[in-house]
């Protein structure tokens, strides 16, 4: 995976953006990618690119098409200029940073490019809106970025040099050591931006279904997938209420969830318990709060679940989302305390469809793993086949790979040879992007 040196903030990473960082993010380790380049005091760049051989890349991008109002003679857009204004702007600031750096010293040679990620464009043209040819990289480009990149540097196919190297990296990544060229970001946009550049084949392939069930091991990736799925819906102009069952992972995804600027509708994420004090409240029932194990295992394992089950059968919760997306699904009980041999309903879910203005023909995306339900609460709480008879168009998909893991944690658990371990072991895959405190990216996906 490429290295990123990151000074966009997530709220300003338009939809664009996030997919041209997301193949860029496919380029190997020699790569050096620097998304968000401030210059002249308040203007902003987008990419700049250092690669293996010819130099670097000043590459900005623009969203749709480019369109010039004929009318008034201006091109559509915030500011009305020409599309290459910004982008010979930010060249000639990266070439005087770069030259400053270097301090006399040879520095790389800096190529530029306008992409255009939504558009495709004849490669036998002379130019497009006026701009030439050989200074667009669209659609087609970026996909084959690496061909695209040659062509760019055609005249310069020779490696980059460890002095321009170095130039490059004490002035466009002088905010921190080489060595620790990762991503210059907080530990919360290191997790978003991993997430906004992984690869969400399942989803793609899925996508004309209304309803998904997804079954997968720890590490298989649910979580990310569950997060990704609830923005598509929310970004369809979808209100949606993303679940999960533990509290503190509600925490941390509503901060994600914050830090992702959204075009359309509304993500609202929930952990069981603070939905179920919120269902509460509104009813006008009291919440408690219980402090010995005992008192606690008794309150949020019966009591809250009696409560809710009265809630849902007078009628008083009102439906006000489009889309439900639930992780952790297997810690949401299919049954209500004391009915688990009674197959007519679907415990706390039927709370949570009475909050869809579809019922059960609903968008959803249902995320889980039977295994994975805490020894310490009942397992016949929980039965997927509840869901699946109650739900108007589900698809079963299985999540085979383990995904989560550094290369040390690989190579150990390749070396258990414990009953409890076996699934998670024969799950391992290696793959080129297995290192070193790193994740892998690569799974597969089995329909039923």
């Amino acid at each position: 995976m490429a290295r990123w040196i990151y000074q966009r903030p997530v709220d300003r990473c338009n939809p664009t953006e996030l997919a041209v960082a997301k193949r860029l993010a496919r380029l190997d380790d020699e790569w050096v990618i620097r998304w968000g380049f401030y210059y002249e005091t308040d203007r902003e760049g987008d990419f700049i690119i250092l690669g293996q051989t010819g130099g670097v890349l000043v590459l900005e991008v623009k969203g749709g098409d480019l369109r010039k109002l004929s009318t008034i003679g201006r091109w559509e857009g915030p500011s009305g200029d020409h599309p290459l204004t910004q982008l010979l702007a930010e060249w000639d600031a990266v070439i005087d940073t770069l030259r400053g750096s270097a301090k006399g010293g040879d520095v790389p040679f800096v190529a530029k490019a306008l992409c255009l990620p939504d558009v495709d464009i004849d490669t036998k043209i002379a130019s497009f809106r006026e701009i030439d040819r050989n200074l667009i990289v669209d659609r087609g480009d970026l996909a084959s970025f690496e061909t695209t990149w040659r062509r760019l540097f055609a005249d310069r196919r020779y490696p980059v040099s460890k002095r321009e190297r170095k130039v490059f990296l004490d002035s466009v990544a002088k905010e921190i050591s080489p060595k620790a060229i990762q991503y210059f970001i907080s530990e919360t946009d290191r997790i978003i931006l991993r997430h906004t550049i992984a690869e969400y084949q399942v989803l793609d392939m899925l996508r004309g279904n209304r309803q998904l069930v997804v079954e997968g091991g720890p590490g298989s990736g649910k979580t990310w997938l569950a997060l990704e799925q609830a923005f598509r819906f929310a970004n369809d102009g979808l209100q949606v209420l993303f679940l999960c069952y533990n509290v503190a992972l509600a925490e941390q995804l509503s901060v994600l969830v914050s830090k992702r600027k959204m075009q359309k509708g509304e993500l609202i994420v929930r952990s069981w318990e603070t939905l179920s004090r919120e269902l509460l409240d509104a009813a006008g029932v009291g919440w408690d709060h219980p402090v010995g194990p005992a008192e606690r295992e008794a309150y949020f394992g019966d009591v809250v679940p009696s409560l809710m089950r009265d809630i849902a059968r007078d009628q008083v919760v009102k439906p006000r989302f489009d889309a439900l997306v639930v992780d952790e699904a297997q810690d949401h009980d299919t049954c209500w305390p004391g009915s688990e041999s009674d197959d007519t309903n679907a415990g706390w879910w039927e709370i949570y469809w009475k909050l869809l203005r579809e019922k059960t023909n609903a968008r959803m995306a249902i995320f889980c793993d039977r295994a994975q339900r805490p020894f310490f609460r009942q397992r016949d709480r929980f039965d997927a086949t509840r869901l699946f008879k109650r739900l108007s168009q589900p698809v079963h998909v299985s999540l085979r790979f383990t995904l989560r893991y550094s290369l040390p944690i690989f190579r150990f658990l390749k070396t258990l040879k414990s009953d409890a371990t076996a699934s998670l072991v024969d799950n391992l895959r290696s793959g080129r992007a297995c290192r070193t405190g790193r994740t892998s990216s690569s799974m597969t996906w089995n329909r039923t």
